[in-house]
């Protein structure tokens, strides 16, 4: 692998210990793949906020001890506790959680604790080579935003922030951005596009699917919003290994006057109908009048944008709450939400707000727990295993009417 003169003074141990073993992981990394150099990155979106275990600390204690410092800005994926809301936790979980946070702040690190930083001011634009290593910012950034990376592994992550380089390999390369597999949506009507929901469950379908492979999406007519692909990047990261799609006349790396190009590379194409689609939600459909113990919403951490959905949607009807509806947001958002009347009204209606964590993992919601209804594809595919509830998928519409009567609603959405 080519390094340059400054790589193989850092390598040396030209800029300090923490510099040389940061590189040197780097660069066996690097070899390991196969790729030719390291190339500079803008910014970092790190994993190792979640606490693990004793292992997790200890090479963050080492690089605060040889005195680290990130050299690009960097940014901490949530935590594994509310750690602005500390009566939710364990008092040991609280503890542990914050000392790693503290610890990767000692480092530079800004304590975000979101797991979708494009919401977070200052996006990655188009071509700009990044490091994050949350699954579904990854997607969303290599598909949507039109930025560049891999899903940085911890540890690699952490290494990326401290030298501001990383090997070119795979979605940094063009070669490696291109599709494989045409998916045709021609036969689905264009007004079955409108319901967010939908876009959870195209998801799941293209993580089956595709595996790690890279999706060319056509025959959408519809124009979706962020958020509606912010869900599609997120279920697609979950159900598969999904980090890139291309959705023809959408994304900026498939405009229409391209998609004869890109389906050129395709080796293979599958056709879509509204019925593959609502197939997906069997696994978590339930039946209608299920005992329901708690609605969990935002996995992603919710947009402001789905804040305001939410707010307008509980506050039309006077009716109250039969269980909580727990939103998990970022501090970023919720702040923003902070000076509106509408954050308490909800909060006086039994929402229950929580920033620096997801629901689908550690003692967030109560052990108790039975059922569980979600807006979110992500949620529902991960909270049966890491929680052992019996997840259901819904739209929001029919989330909150859930929780307004305490059993499971369907209606004549999904």
């Amino acid at each position: 692998m080519y390094l340059t003169a400054e790589d193989k003074a850092r390598l040396a141990g030209d800029q300090g210990e923490a510099t040389r073993l940061a590189m040197r992981f780097l660069v066996t990394a690097g070899e390991a793949m196969q790729a030719a150099r390291l190339i500079d990155i803008t910014r970092c979106h790190l994993v190792g906020s979640y606490y693990a275990g004793e292992a997790d600390l200890l090479l963050l204690r080492r690089f605060v001890a040889l005195g680290a410092k990130v050299r690009v800005p960097t940014t901490l994926n949530a935590s594994s506790a509310c750690l602005a809301s500390s009566s939710l936790n364990p008092q040991i979980e609280q503890e542990q959680a914050s000392l790693v946070v503290r610890l990767h702040e000692q480092l530079g690190c800004s304590p975000a604790l979101t797991c979708a930083p494009y919401h977070l001011p200052d996006s990655p634009v188009l071509g700009e080579r990044i490091a994050w290593a949350e699954s579904n910012a990854v997607t969303y950034a290599n598909s949507v935003l039109g930025a560049r990376s891999n899903k940085t592994v911890q540890y690699f992550d952490l290494c990326a922030a401290l030298t501001g380089r990383i090997p070119e390999y795979g979605l940094y390369l063009d070669s490696a951005r291109v599709p494989a597999l045409v998916i045709d949506c021609t036969s689905i009507p264009s007004p079955f596009w409108d319901e967010p929901m939908h876009w959870e469950l195209l998801g799941l379908w293209l993580g089956y699917r595709c595996g790690s492979d890279i999706p060319l999406i056509t025959g959408i007519v519809a124009e979706p919003t962020q958020d509606m692909l912010r869900s599609l990047s997120a279920a697609a990261a979950s159900s598969g290994g999904v980090s890139m799609f291309h959705l023809a006349g959408v994304t900026p790396e498939a405009p229409l006057s391209r998609v004869s190009e890109l389906q050129s590379t395709c080796v293979d194409a599958l056709s879509l109908s509204v019925d593959d689609l609502l197939g997906e939600l069997k696994p978590f459909a339930g039946c209608e009048g299920d005992v329901v113990s708690a609605i969990c919403l935002g996995a992603p951490h919710y947009s402001l944008s789905q804040l305001t959905r939410l707010a307008k949607e509980v506050l039309s009807s006077a009716a109250g709450l039969e269980i909580p509806i727990y939103v998990t947001t970022s501090r970023y958002n919720l702040a923003q939400l902070q000076n509106t009347l509408q954050l308490g009204e909800l909060r006086a209606r039994g929402i229950i707000f929580l920033v620096d964590a997801c629901s689908y993992y550690g003692q967030v919601i109560p052990k108790q727990t039975a059922a569980v209804m979600t807006d979110s594809a992500k949620w529902a595919y991960y909270a049966g295993g890491n929680l052992g509830v019996n997840a259901y998928l819904g739209s929001l519409e029919n989330c909150i009417e859930t929780a307004r009567l305490g059993r499971l609603v369907r209606g004549d959405r999904s």
